[in-house]
């Protein structure tokens, strides 16, 4: 997908805006649709708050803020969090969704607002709903992908939420052109269905940076923690250290690697540390017995 953000940074963060966001802004403007748009806008603002406020709670770094055409996004460097923040930071945005609906829902029962301002109630509602949906890049689907990769490794658990993706995607597509068909031409759900396509294909691309980056940042998760679960494999000693850095994709375990002769005997232990050394010495395509 190609790249249609105007990059500003400053110090330590990158601040990107679509440039598809104006003309939009500008369409709704004219349309007859301009408060609904610009409310789901603010309220897509509060649930990105959300994510921001939870992510400084549990120590994770803001590295970018993007302005797009429906609302903004916070880029979280949450490498060195364990599961259970990276979860309750992905959770923050919609449970400020479903508290706001909730508030909203009691100021009108206590006729403190008009039943117009109700609309705030089904937009959070909506917001929370869509962004649990097990897709990616979406809320749910981050957290899909947090548990799946404990159970199944950071491939398996990618190849399984693109699957996922991919059928929510074009049944989200399939409704919304229902809705085009019987209602006042709103082709809002095919975008939206669209768009999460185009952006799955760009987080399977991340994957294995995703990994890179896991087991980068597992050193300073590990000396943060002190007692860490170790996952153990056994591999031939003519596996390349590319392909042992691949099986080395479980986020929450430190490997420890068997590396084993033709007759199934283990030549030597060696720790994941002493992969990542190895390719910075090697050849990420050297045998791994090449380097005992």
């Amino acid at each position: 997908m190609p790249d249609l953000d105007i990059k500003i940074r400053i110090k330590n963060i990158t601040f990107r805006i679509n440039i598809l966001t104006i003309p939009i802004y500008i369409i709704a403007i004219i349309s007859s649709f301009t408060a609904q748009f610009f409310i789901t806008v603010g309220f897509i603002a509060v649930h990105e708050l959300g994510h921001i406020v939870a992510a400084f709670i549990k120590g994770a770094r803001i590295y970018c803020f993007r302005i797009l055409p429906v609302g903004v996004s916070a880029s979280i460097e949450d490498y060195s969090c364990k599961k259970l923040n990276k979860i309750f930071i992905y959770s923050a945005g919609p449970s400020v969704n479903i508290i706001f609906a909730v508030v909203f829902f009691i100021l009108y029962a206590c006729q403190v607002i008009p039943i117009e301002f109700t609309v705030g109630v089904y937009i959070n509602i909506w917001l929370a709903f869509f962004n649990l949906l097990p897709v990616m890049p979406l809320d749910g689907g981050k957290i899909a992908m947090e548990v799946l990769s404990d159970y199944s490794g950071l491939f398996k658990a990618s190849k399984h939420m693109n699957i996922i993706t991919v059928i929510l995607s074009v049944i989200i597509i399939f409704l919304g052109l229902i809705i085009f068909k019987n209602t006042l031409y709103n082709l809002s759900l095919v975008i939206i269905g669209i768009y999460i396509l185009l952006c799955n294909t760009e987080s399977r691309k991340e994957t294995a940076l995703m990994n890179i980056k896991n087991l980068l940042f597992r050193r300073s998760r590990i000396l943060k923690q002190r007692i860490y679960p170790i996952r153990e494999i056994a591999v031939m000693k003519d596996v390349k250290l590319s392909e042992v850095v691949k099986a080395m994709d479980y986020a929450n375990m430190f490997h420890i690697i068997n590396v084993l002769d033709e007759n199934m005997r283990i030549i030597k232990v060696i720790s994941e540390q002493e992969i990542l050394d190895a390719i910075i010495i090697n050849n990420i395509n050297t045998e791994i017995g090449k380097i005992l």
